[in-house]
């Protein structure tokens, strides 16, 4: 037997729900009699019993099975055989009638209603808070706890939000699909909803999103860094700039908008003085982020200002002692400055703040072996190997190591290691047949350098020229 799902979803927003028509597929007699059993049921509950979803479910079905000979005499419709529409239809039309003729039901739900919407404006305050101190998927647990009691576009958005957080994207999408529904001129919905489309990998969806709530409501900075952001993401400068600038306009106090403008000025080659004030700009707001400080190092880096550069680095990780990429800026700058010492004293710092890429491990095999420490290069290669044995790029550091030695059977060796995860790499077909040479194997080192001359090896044509007699 179906459940009148009609009449469930009918308790949940009654006071909505009530203004639906109800056109039920039996007769009015078999309609009559079903809501007045219905509604014996439930005036004879126990007066402190809630009427919920569940209740109201037993109520229905226990009813309808009771009395089904009574109810299907009063109709030709066969009630075992009524689709889910009917079903549905049925239930609403229930549910409006016992409305109507069910003494002091009315009252009940709407005192319960009114207590449970009480109730829910407490949790939603806890929710909030919880989410405000980063505690999403408690904040989450929250949210969901007061949809029980009823949905409306800003709990929606609220929930979705957190459910951005920790990571649901899907499920943010669906609630700010909802919002919408519910109100389809809701900016921030919008916004949020091109937000969830971004981190699923729709750039354009989430364009889109973006212009629609800027549409909406043009006075929110925040609309225009989203949207900044995808262009930005995308190299698109001009677009990412004279969005962030507008940002920058709509909320001058605001850190993040002047980083992202000052960024794009970074990537774009603006002239310096103009990036490092948007840089000054939002440290002046926000003096304790480190990523400013690390980004406005990288700005003087490229631009061959390496003691500004360093200060910066510096400042990062007084800000932060766990910012491992300002610890590796600062190592592959003394690195460029062949302070070998100080550069192994930065990355190692950059390990203990938790930074265990391969990048790191291939940094120290680089400055140990450009200190004559080959061994340890090739120790370091071996470390490397234990964390990822897929990486062909610690092959390559021990094959620059060996050929240091001067042991060209082992560079050789290695570098076919390397090639057997990478065999595109052109670079190590050329390194190899510079190793073949030394080993006196002139066939296979032209081998190896029309093959990095296919793969556009820079330094093939002129080694095929000097080696191969061509």
């Amino acid at each position: 037997m179906k459940k009148l799902s009609g009449l469930l979803l009918f308790f949940a927003p009654f006071a909505a729900f009530a203004q639906t028509p109800g056109d039920a597929p039996i007769s009015p007699e078999a309609l009559n009699l079903y809501s007045q059993k219905v509604c014996e049921c439930l005036t004879t509950l126990p007066p402190y019993t809630k009427l919920t979803n569940q209740t109201l479910e037993e109520c229905s079905t226990k009813s309808l099975a009771d009395h089904l000979e009574e109810i299907q005499a009063l109709t030709d419709v066969d009630l075992g055989e009524l689709s889910e529409a009917d079903t549905q239809s049925l239930g609403m039309a229930v549910a409006q009638l016992l409305l109507k003729t069910c003494p002091g039901l009315l009252d009940r739900l709407t005192n319960e209603r009114a207590s449970a919407v009480k109730d829910a404006r407490g949790v939603v305050n806890e929710a909030m808070k919880l989410a405000g101190e980063g505690k999403f998927a408690e904040a989450l647990a929250r949210y969901n706890q007061v949809m029980e009691v009823g949905v409306d576009k800003t709990l929606l958005n609220d929930r979705g939000h957190v459910k951005l957080q920790v990571g649901d994207f899907y499920g943010a999408l669906a609630d700010f699909e909802f919002a919408l529904l519910q109100d389809s001129t809701y900016a921030v919905a919008c916004n949020n909803r091109g937000l969830a489309k971004q981190r699923l990998g729709d750039r354009e969806g989430a364009l889109a999103d973006f212009s629609r709530a800027i549409a909406l409501d043009s006075t929110r900075a925040l609309f225009y860094s989203n949207r900044g952001f995808v262009f930005y993401e995308a190299d698109e400068y001009d677009e990412a700039e004279k969005n962030f600038l507008r940002a920058t306009q709509l909320n001058p106090q605001s850190p993040d908008e002047f980083y992202l403008l000052a960024e794009v000025y970074r990537l774009t080659d603006k002239p310096l003085a103009d990036a490092v004030a948007l840089y000054d700009k939002a440290i002046a707001l926000n003096p304790k982020n480190p990523i400013y400080f690390n980004n406005r190092g990288l700005l003087y880096w490229n631009r061959k200002e390496p003691t500004l550069a360093k200060k910066d680095f510096q400042q990062a990780t007084q800000l932060d002692r766990m910012h491992h990429v300002a610890y590796e800026n600062l190592a592959q700058l003394a690195y460029e400055e062949k302070a070998y010492r100080d550069a192994l004293r930065y990355i190692n710092e950059a390990l203990t703040a938790g930074d265990t890429t391969d990048t790191r491990m291939l940094f120290i095999a680089d400055v140990l072996r450009d200190m004559g420490k080959t061994k340890e290069s090739l120790a370091a290669c071996e470390e490397g190997f234990a964390r990822n044995p897929q990486n062909a790029s610690f092959y390559d550091r021990k094959a620059l190591a060996y050929a240091k030695l001067g042991d060209y059977k082992k560079t050789v060796e290695a570098y076919d290691k390397s090639l057997e995860l990478y065999p595109n790499d052109g670079e190590s077909h050329y390194q190899r047949g510079l190793a073949k040479l030394k080993l006196q194997d002139k066939a296979g080192a032209c081998e190896d350098f029309y093959a990095a001359k296919f793969r556009k090896h820079e330094k093939a044509a002129d080694a095929i020229r000097e080696h191969c007699g061509r």
